[in-house]
């Protein structure tokens, strides 16, 4: 899982831009628990992708538990001729006017500046801009999927990367979802069995590595519907998931 201690070390000691190698399919997950972790250190997070533009993230505790992340249009966001002018421009208006820490999650930016081909202009906006960050109290997570950093922004980004959970993670996520199945089979009448050994769980876990979070949970519910349980089936069913899809 995500070491977001380390990114928080890495902020304090002054390093303010920092990329983050993740799954797509991990990416919302990612983005939550950097929200979750973080939230008492910056009191106002921002989410920008070129869709949706700046959101405003806000988690909702309920029984002293953080239920939910909401999700609000940013306010005084002017928006120019392309997203990501927007996005930088905006940046620059809450570095000149906001001395409050804010944390901004970014999703696509890198997708323009990172490539080989990327505009120069583009490129020489945000290298000011990571200067300009550098030198502020806001902090930068810039996300994407397996880009290549450039040496345009040597010094001024810090590379981290969201791995695959390891072994403990994919038995702990196997069995909560075995757990969660179990009790949705239950509610609504459904007959669902599980018969694996040690051995067999054992071997189920090592099959499911490799996988994302997302990826994992999704395989377990297809073999669980297609077998009405999980037996000593589910284990080839998982690796040619695997096969298929990897």
């Amino acid at each position: 899982m995500f070491n977001t201690s380390q990114l928080t070390l890495l902020f304090k000691a002054g390093i303010a831009s920092i990329t983050v190698d993740t799954p797509a399919a991990s990416e919302t997950a990612l983005v939550e628990k950097i929200v979750i972790d973080l939230r008492e250190r910056y009191r106002t997070i921002f989410q920008w992708d070129c869709g949706n533009q700046f959101l405003q993230l806000n988690p909702i505790l309920e029984r002293n538990a953080i239920t939910r992340i909401d999700k609000s249009p940013a306010s005084g966001v002017n928006l120019e001729a392309h997203p990501i002018i927007t996005f930088v421009k905006h940046l620059e208006r809450l570095i000149n006017e906001e001395t409050n820490p804010s944390l901004i999650i970014a999703k696509d930016f890198l997708e323009f500046v990172a490539k080989p081909g990327s505009r120069p202009d583009w490129i020489r906006l945000s290298q000011d801009l990571f200067f300009a960050i550098k030198r502020s109290p806001h902090r930068l997570v810039l996300t994407h999927q397996g880009l290549d950093i450039p040496s345009n922004f040597k010094d001024l980004i810090w590379e981290m990367a969201n791995p695959l959970p390891d072994e403990r993670e994919v038995e702990q996520i196997k069995q909560r979802k075995l757990a969660a199945l179990s009790t949705s089979a239950t509610t609504n009448q459904i007959n669902f069995e599980l018969t694996l050994n040690d051995q067999e769980q054992q071997q189920l876990t090592r099959a499911l590595q490799g996988m994302t979070v997302e990826g994992i949970e999704d395989a377990l519910q297809l073999v669980a519907i297609q077998e009405r349980g999980i037996n000593c089936h589910a284990i080839k069913h998982i690796l040619d998931i695997k096969k298929q899809h990897l």
